[in-house]
């Protein structure tokens, strides 16, 4: 049993919000092959700088990133690129430990896309770990979508590093797994570095979601955005854990976040823990949490153009997720995901 996405300063124990127990016993090693890796091999001086950084869901999880892994990847970013990766889980290769190092040079700009795929029946296991630098000046946009079965597993362990006036974009995507845990660090490093994040998830039927982020602040007029648009169905469950840390020196900096999530069912569970911790005077730090059923007005004037009472909810939680989805910048895959959307709508 492992204790994963522990929160940075515990609350009350009763509310069972500090952290989340999963067991993961009993994966074992499989060979992964995928025709798309144009990924080198990770330099020993990629990691120097990340050495003292804690991260990742656990160190359990982590540890067994490290000894299955099955697929490592090093991107140095040239000017320009534009990169897709489509890793898809089957019942041959249904277990994946992959890490990926992403360096992006001063001065340059750049866009990866993972999008983590199986068949309906495949009983898929995801451990994935993402350690990315962006030096000066750069602007680097990552976008992580996870549309697994509903009988898979996925982890993700994210920890960046942004210096001084560079710019990182995450899009994180959450529509499929049984359950699925997510721990982001992001640390602002440089004077006016930033880091965004938008997040769109659905989740249905017995299913469950986790997120933790962490944005420390330690660079001067350094920002932070993390927006989470999500929708809750059936008898989902979702934790999220969203943390603003602003470290001495750090003046005039900014930090935001925000949650929305629409719930279609008085079953569903939502949990928000947003954290705020200040060791610095000049800063803002603003963190907003709502959580609500669909707004029943909005729903009668749809009904009253026309729609059903399903397809006005449609529209209405398409209107929430779909921006998000378009942000990737791939038409092909907005696409795609707002047909996954419409299937666990219907």
């Amino acid at each position: 049993m492992a204790t994963i996405n522990k929160i940075p300063h515990v609350t009350w124990r009763f509310t069972k919000a500090n952290s989340v127990d999963i067991d993961i016993d009993g994966v074992k090693y499989k060979d992964y092959s995928m025709n798309n890796v144009s990924g080198e091999k990770i330099p020993n001086t990629f990691d120097e700088s990340f050495k003292h950084k804690k991260f990742g869901l656990s160190d359990e999880v982590l540890k067994l990133n490290e000894e299955l892994r099955n697929l490592e990847e090093y991107h140095l970013f040239n000017d320009g690129d534009k990169i897709k990766r489509e890793i898809i889980l089957n019942d041959d290769s249904n277990v994946i430990n992959d890490m990926h190092a992403l360096h992006i040079r001063r001065d340059m700009k750049a866009s990866i896309i993972f999008d983590y795929k199986s068949f309906d029946d495949c009983n898929a296991f995801r451990n994935s770990v993402y350690k990315i630098k962006s030096e000066e000046n750069s602007e680097l946009k990552i976008v992580l979508i996870q549309r697994l079965s509903e009988k898979s597993r996925s982890l993700i362990s994210l920890l960046l590093e942004v210096d001084e006036n560079a710019k990182v974009e995450i899009i994180q995507v959450e529509l499929g797994a049984n359950d699925s845990y997510s721990n982001f660090k992001i640390h602002l490093d440089g004077k006016k570095s930033k880091s965004d994040i938008q997040t769109a998830y659905f989740v249905d039927g017995r299913r469950y979601l986790d997120l933790g982020y962490e944005m420390t602040h330690t660079g001067q007029e350094s920002d932070s955005n993390m927006v989470i648009h999500g929708v809750l169905k059936d008898f989902a469950k979702k934790r999220f854990a969203g943390t603003l840390d602003f470290l001495k020196g750090c003046t005039l900096s900014t930090g935001n976040e925000e949650e929305f999530v629409t719930l279609l069912d008085p079953t569903v569970k939502s949990i928000a823990v947003p954290l705020l911790l200040a060791r610095e005077d000049d800063i803002v730090g603003n963190h907003a949490a709502s959580a609500g059923r669909i707004d029943k007005d909005m729903l009668f004037y749809l009904t009253t153009r026309g729609f059903d009472t399903l397809a006005a909810k449609r529209i209405i939680i398409e209107s929430k997720l779909k921006p998000i989805f378009d942000m990737i910048g791939d038409e092909n895959i907005s696409e795609e995901l707002l047909l996954d959307l419409r299937k666990g709508i219907n």
